[in-house]
């Protein structure tokens, strides 16, 4: 426990100092190192990992953030106390029921929303799917992990999941949330197959079926991968990453705002994954073309709100999308002149403003837009 701790800490340090490359210049210079080998600070690092400027608890700032996020919560998706309830819930694994409290703090999965059933008639289509769905697994790109270079093929693998309708989109989901066994002794179900890259894009296929039921499928995927945070810091990423599935199916963002990964990413990813259990139970039975059409009229307004932090959260719900390039590059001007008026006086503005700022006025679209579907 105590090593996985420190290797936590010293990879998320390794990313922060990867941003502050990132945000200051368009090239690595001599004064940013690398923890590892694999964490290079490249153009595929600064497009592939999820390098968002991060909310310190420690800023002036955070109480503003999220009593503006907290408003927008409690105006249009209200959400309950607690977790969802245990007969909505997908179950805990036998194997983790059975273990003791440090194996299943480690590993059981967060409660989410029960997986769909698939339909009998979809059955051979999905297990033909599920062939092409387990090759992905592999189209990760190995930071933080290990040296990895994908498969030439994973474009095409991944488009003809993104082709393949109803069949398709439960192999993949099936897939993402399969539990591989942890290699220790016991063997027990621990965390997904997918890690960073290859989680990111099977989160954005997902959300491309515009299919209510890809929903659960992601918010498991959140819920195996965010207990795993506590223990492997790299693969805390993997659930950042995916979650950009979440908001662009649907086009929201309920909080809560985003902290320091240093003060404490399990509880923030735990408290996403109880709030989304909610919201989606609450919407299931809406169509996602009403989720959507909400989300971004809601979700526009908060380009011009206050708190940085809450404008940041509202680009990237709309970073994609061709209809908002216009609020988006205001957007992007207003974080250039903020950034502008700041440079002769740092010490006195919350780190973390400055980098969101510096990231949205050099922003020129999704920060993620080179691994769409």
């Amino acid at each position: 426990m105590r090593r996985a701790s420190v290797r936590y800490r010293w990879v998320v340090v390794g990313v922060r100092r990867a941003l502050l490359c990132v945000v200051v210049a368009a090239q690595v210079t001599l004064g940013c190192r690398e923890p590892t080998t694999a964490a290079r600070v490249t153009r595929e690092v600064r497009d592939v990992i999820d390098v968002q400027p991060v909310i310190s608890v420690a800023d002036a700032s955070m109480a503003d953030a999220a009593a503006a996020t907290e408003s927008h919560v409690r105006a249009g998706d209200r959400v309950a106390t607690g977790w969802i309830a245990e007969a909505e819930r997908e179950p805990v694994p036998e194997a983790l029921r059975r273990a003791d409290a440090l194996d299943r703090r480690e590993c059981a999965p967060l409660p989410s929303p029960k997986l769909p059933i698939v339909a009998p008639e979809l059955a051979a289509d999905v297990l033909r799917y599920r062939a092409i769905a387990r090759r992905t697994i592999a189209c990760h790109n190995g930071v933080f992990r290990f040296p990895h270079r994908p498969s030439r093929r994973c474009d095409a693998w991944f488009g003809e999941l993104a082709r393949g309708g109803p069949a398709a989109m439960h192999a993949l989901g099936i897939e993402l949330t399969q539990m591989k066994a942890r290699a220790d002794e016991d063997a027990l179900p621990c965390g997904s197959n997918f890690i960073g890259t290859a989680a990111h894009r099977a989160a954005l296929v997902l959300a491309g079926y515009g299919d209510a039921q890809a929903m659960p499928y992601l918010l498991r995927y959140l819920a195996i991968q965010t207990p795993r945070a506590l223990f492997a810091g790299y693969d805390g990423y993997a659930v950042q990453l995916a979650f950009d599935g979440v908001r662009r199916l649907a086009r929201r963002d309920i909080g809560p705002v985003w902290i320091d990964p240093l003060e404490d990413p399990s509880a923030h990813w735990t408290e996403v994954v109880r709030r989304w259990g909610h919201w989606y139970l609450a919407h299931r039975a809406e169509p996602v073309s009403r989720w959507q059409s909400e989300g971004i009229a809601t979700t526009r307004a908060l380009l011009d709100a206050p708190s940085v932090a809450v404008r940041y959260a509202a680009y990237e719900t709309l970073s994609d999308l061709e209809s908002e390039r216009a609020a988006l590059r205001a957007v992007r001007a207003d974080a250039c002149a903020a950034d502008a008026r700041g440079v002769e006086d740092r010490e006195d503005e919350p780190g973390d403003e400055v980098a969101m700022n510096r990231y949205l006025c050099g922003a020129t679209g999704s920060p993620t837009s080179s691994f769409d579907p």
